[in-house]
């Protein structure tokens, strides 16, 4: 019998490509994938992971080339069209992401996540933030979220937070519980660890919480949304926070009436805002702006008495600050 033959590499170098970007070895897999897609250049799916490397290396215009050449053979590929639309929006290429986002809809018209961002991209402005992509937003992002957020983007929102409520000479020093809602992995509850024994942390994003529990903070944690959460929610607490969660939702009517519901009275409510120049603001980035002016109109009609309200930068964005509006309200007594 004859001596079997070594591995072809021509064989063998797609799956190995592969196989190291699965393991991150993103140098080795770039090596990898550029050798198999000269060896099989209409291989779609090797040149689509070859834009997920470079999308992830935030190589995004490498990144673009590629996904624009698989949509060359395959001009309705779904993954392939949901990475784009984002790259070309944040890009700038309005024109591009307009319509690639109006591809995937056609496609899959009942895509809500396209249809937030088209309305972004158009100047309208839904009532939030669609629970799909803000839930698959921070699973994705959980792994890194406190090196990225804190180190990179040098958030501050709850110390900040927790400053205002410092400031005020009215506000207890100890709460029975608090509840810390949208609490990503707990920075909150770390800023405000002092004040209450009884934390309760409520987000959509499993990966999230799965952080905040490592942290052990919390006596109670729920993977839920928050309209959903609270409108269930029999208990009331003196203690409300909101770190950096208003910029997903648009109109805030609904959701100030029912903090309003679990706040007992004469309790605080701390949230964040990102300013901006109008009521309700939708960005391009996904996020909503609000004014201040609207803010306090607002909370005027709900019945909210305001307790402490200043600007200040909570975080860098592409190289520039983000004001965030810092607000502390007590419920009725």
């Amino acid at each position: 019998m004859d001596a079997l033959s070594p591995p072809s590499p021509r064989s063998n170098i797609r799956e190995l490509a592969i196989r190291y970007h699965q393991e991150g070895r993103f140098a080795e897999a770039l090596k990898a994938y550029r050798i198999a897609i000269l060896l099989f250049p209409k291989d779609t799916i090797l040149t689509y992971n070859l834009g997920n490397l470079f999308r992830a290396t935030g190589q995004n215009q490498k990144a673009i080339a590629c996904y624009e050449l698989v949509l060359r053979f395959k001009a309705d590929d779904l993954s392939t069209l949901t990475n784009l639309a984002p790259l070309y929006r944040s890009g700038g290429q309005r024109e591009k992401a307009v319509a690639t986002y109006e591809r995937i809809l056609s496609l899959q018209p009942h895509n809500k996540t396209a249809r937030y961002f088209l309305d972004a991209l158009q100047g309208s402005c839904p009532e939030r933030s669609p629970d799909g992509y803000v839930q698959e937003l921070f699973d994705r992002y959980s792994e890194t979220f406190d090196q990225h957020i804190v180190s990179t983007l040098k958030y501050k929102t709850p110390s900040l937070l927790r400053q205002l409520l410092s400031d005020d000479p009215e506000a207890p020093l100890q709460y029975a519980s608090a509840l810390d809602l949208g609490c990503g992995t707990g920075l909150s509850a770390e800023a405000f660890q002092a004040c209450s024994p009884y934390w309760v942390g409520v987000d959509l994003s499993a990966g999230m919480l799965e952080k905040a529990y490592a942290k052990g903070l919390y006596r109670e944690l729920h993977t839920a949304e928050i309209l959903n959460f609270l409108e269930k929610e029999e208990r009331r607490f003196p203690l409300i926070l909101m770190a950096d969660v208003v910029p997903y939702f648009g109109d805030l009517t609904l959701l100030l009436d029912s903090l309003k519901k679990c706040l007992t009275p004469g309790g605080y409510l701390l949230f964040s805002t990102e300013e901006g120049p109008r009521d309700v603001q939708l960005q391009l980035c996904g996020r909503f702006t609000h004014s201040s002016a609207y803010i306090h109109r607002l909370a005027e009609q709900t019945g909210l008495t305001l307790s402490r309200h200043r600007l200040e930068t909570a975080r860098m964005q592409a190289g520039e600050p983000v004001v965030a509006g810092l607000y502390s309200f007590r419920g009725e007594t």
